[in-house]
């Protein structure tokens, strides 16, 4: 009888591992043709509407034919050897250099969604399919994917492959400068904490070592030093009231400038661009801020080591995902790839989230980021038009009334939830 019970129990257990695998094929299914569905799209709606997208690509290419002292200084120099490297294999072809960063990113995409999938949750990989196809096809001509793409993985391997989550996020910085600030909430008491700093370290002094050898401190400073120099782009959250202004009283004109941007020129601009500043000097203060309470989480002894408290790994995530948002709010220029940089994490909070609170809340902001996502593609490239001509279109300039309100929502609602959970896990008692 005894005999029997077990054997019985073992066929249950047998069935459930089996309807397991079964439901895990059947979500790799559906994430992989959902990928593939969605990117033969964004390829019809780029062959159909916007392939002038593709410009960015070519400009790259132009570039190449300059000096390392003058070839995309508005790019950190670990961009500038890919694009060499891209150029050489392709031996100076225009179409070969085309296709093969082209093909770059659609494998990086892939290569994140599956990752995604098998180590953070099917909504995680959901999440970054339908934020990017909502984007639309413009993350295959800009290089925002590698570093967004860096921090994703860097984000989801902090916890169990710490030294590789720390080099990560160190190759994210090392392509687009932001993401230092990103390894400040993974520091802290634990041995995990240390193996994120060595990780980030040594991979950031590396390559900064190898910038500054063969490339000369002017070059490797000059994309802190361009951005610094640019205007109020139009998209950007600061210059939302000078755009009404652009499309109803003309007081406001919209310039192309040298920065390879359009920017608002006129009365007040000065002031919103002042406030930029003001805010991006917040940011950074608020991320040191949220990283201080992080650090000052007790470490648990586990097996002798002294491991990460539980839910620091959600409130990493969390005060990251803060962080992006926050940077790209604040920022005086709001290019529409910037956003690929918020898909990977807002999936990452869905797939950590371990409370009913946190669940909802973190659908509720992976949803808005979706919309948002949307509402950029429809801005660009789609109605562009509308807000660079003179004066403004009104219509699409309340399209990005509308998508800058909802990014400021977003943005506040991740600043608040990330410091109200960094101060619960820093005071929380053993």
């Amino acid at each position: 009888m005894v005999l029997q019970l077990l054997e019985t129990q073992r066929l249950a257990i047998g069935s459930r591992m089996t309807r397991t695998e079964r439901d895990l094929r059947r979500q790799a299914v559906i994430v992989g043709l959902t990928w593939t569905a969605t990117r033969a799209f964004m390829v019809w709606d780029w062959w159909g509407s916007s392939q002038y997208i593709g410009s960015d690509v070519s400009y790259y290419f132009t570039q190449l034919g300059n000096p390392d002292a003058t070839a995309l200084v508005e790019y950190p120099t670990p961009i500038l050897w890919l694009m060499r490297l891209i150029y050489f294999i392709t031996q100076g072809s225009f179409d070969g250099f085309f296709n093969v960063v082209v093909t770059v990113m659609v494998l990086l995409d892939a290569l994140v969604t599956a990752m995604l999938f098998w180590r953070a949750s099917t909504l995680a990989a959901g999440n970054w399919v339908v934020f990017l196809a909502l984007l639309g096809p413009i993350m295959w001509f800009r290089i925002d994917l590698i570093p967004a793409a860096a921090v994703t993985l860097g984000l989801l391997w902090l916890a169990t492959r710490p030294r590789l989550g720390g080099a990560l996020l160190a190759v994210g910085a090392a392509t687009k400068i932001w993401p230092a600030l990103l390894i400040l909430p993974a520091l802290g008491r634990s041995a995990q904490a240390r193996r994120r700093g060595i990780g980030f370290g040594v991979a950031g002094a590396s390559l900064a070592l190898l910038s500054l050898v063969f490339n000369g401190w002017a070059r490797s400073v000059s994309p802190i030093t361009w951005q610094d120099r640019r205007g109020l782009q139009i998209e950007s959250l600061s210059a939302t009231w000078a755009m009404i202004r652009h499309a109803n009283t003309g007081a406001v004109r919209v310039e192309y400038t040298a920065y390879h941007a359009y920017q608002v020129v006129g009365a007040g601009v000065s002031s919103a661009e002042t406030v930029a500043n003001w805010l991006m000097a917040g940011v950074i203060l608020y991320a040191i801020a949220v990283a201080v309470l992080l650090a000052l989480v007790p470490a648990v002894q586990d097996g002798g080591q002294a491991g990460d408290r539980p839910g620091l790994a959600f409130a990493i995530v969390l005060a990251a995902a803060a962080t992006i948002a926050a940077m790209i709010a604040a920022n005086k220029t709001f290019s529409p790839q910037y956003l690929i940089w918020l898909a990977g994490p807002l999936g990452l909070m869905v797939a950590g989230a371990q409370t009913r609170p946190q669940r909802r809340w973190a659908i509720t902001t992976a949803v808005l980021g979706c919309i948002i996502a949307g509402l950029t593609q429809l801005l660009f490239p789609l109605n562009y038009s509308g807000l660079i001509a003179n004066p403004g279109d009104p219509a699409i300039t309340a399209l990005l009334v509308t998508r800058n309100l909802l990014m400021a929502v977003l943005t506040l609602g991740l600043m608040v939830w990330a410091a109200r959970n960094a101060w619960h896990v820093a005071t929380l008692r053993r």
